[in-house]
């Protein structure tokens, strides 16, 4: 039974055994010992400090479109940004906070007569998981576009790091994985012409889910050199039936789709069988993209 938490009295948004099967896009996972939805940056900070010196792990969650959580319960504190809602405008300069999802962040854009971004319309999620995975579609990245990014550390210390070009790579953010995205700034290409960019979206946005595809884990491995993790799924011969409730997509074979109930373990054992026989049979290293919480032994 999900519960108000007693041992984290003193913070926002704190709940005892919450189901994380409700935060994430594949509906699955089990409970969190403890979560949190942090609204601010500060709040964010006061979470992370508090979970930090009690010594409990914390796990990041950002809108679950990126990331497979155990069917098992999840030890510690399993922090959500999703709440983490803001967008101010400067002239070309844009600031948002990691929650705001991609979608909305184009739309601002484009009301503001700022484009670019709508290349990356379709891609689900939110800015701090597109910042994480270096989101790229259409010859277009996000880190095309990132002028700073702030973030916090386990202990809840800010730092802002300005872009060089060590920060991503393909499909990577050059940050260390256990610091949380809290915004970044993005400096867009002013226009005049955006009745075209919001063309250009809606076009993005039905390529991406054509067929439309409820329960659909993207973008699931980095491309490895001289290929694309597409291309090596195809070859392999990993799409459709494979005998779980998920499946490599036909359509986009670098995604994974799932059935209703299944369960992770099932789509952890397909990224596991695709790891396999690309380097057994291939000799190629797939390296996921996606991020994982709690135990899949």
């Amino acid at each position: 039974m999900e519960t108000k938490s007693g041992y984290l009295r003193d913070l926002i948004c704190i709940r005892e055994f919450h189901p994380l099967a409700k935060e994430n896009i594949l509906s699955s996972g089990g409970m969190a010992r403890y979560y949190a939805e942090p609204r601010d940056m500060n709040e964010c900070a006061e979470v992370l400090a508090s979970a930090h010196m009690r010594n409990i792990p914390v796990h990041v969650l950002g809108s679950g479109t990126h990331t497979l959580v155990s069917d098992r319960d999840v030890d510690g504190l399993v922090l959500s940004t999703k709440s983490m809602k803001s967008i101010t405008l400067k002239g070309n300069l844009i600031t948002a906070y990691a929650g705001e999802t991609l979608d909305n962040l184009i739309n601002k854009s484009i009301e503001h007569h700022l484009i670019g971004l709508e290349k990356l319309a379709g891609i689900p999620g939110t800015l701090g998981g597109a910042l994480r995975v270096n989101a790229s579609a259409n010859r277009v990245s996000i880190s095309d576009f990132v002028f700073y990014i702030d973030y916090l550390t386990p202990g809840g210390h800010f730092f802002r790091t300005p872009i060089h070009k060590d920060t991503f790579s393909e499909g990577h953010l050059n940050l260390p994985d256990d610091v949380v995205l809290v915004a970044a700034g993005l400096r867009m290409i002013p226009s005049l012409f955006t009745a075209e960019a919001r063309i250009r979206k809606e076009m993005y946005v039905e390529l991406m889910y054509d067929p439309p595809i409820p329960r659909l884990l993207c973008h699931v491995f980095r491309n490895p050199d001289g290929y694309t993790a597409a291309y090596v799924i195809k070859k392999l011969g990993l799409t459709g039936d494979s005998g779980l409730r998920a499946e490599f997509s036909t359509y986009q074979a670098n995604c994974i789709a799932t059935y209703p109930g299944c369960p992770s373990s099932d789509v952890r054992a397909l990224i596991d069988r695709a790891i396999s026989r690309a380097r057994d049979e291939m000799g190629i290293e797939l390296v996921p993209s996606v991020s994982f919480i709690g135990d899949f032994s």
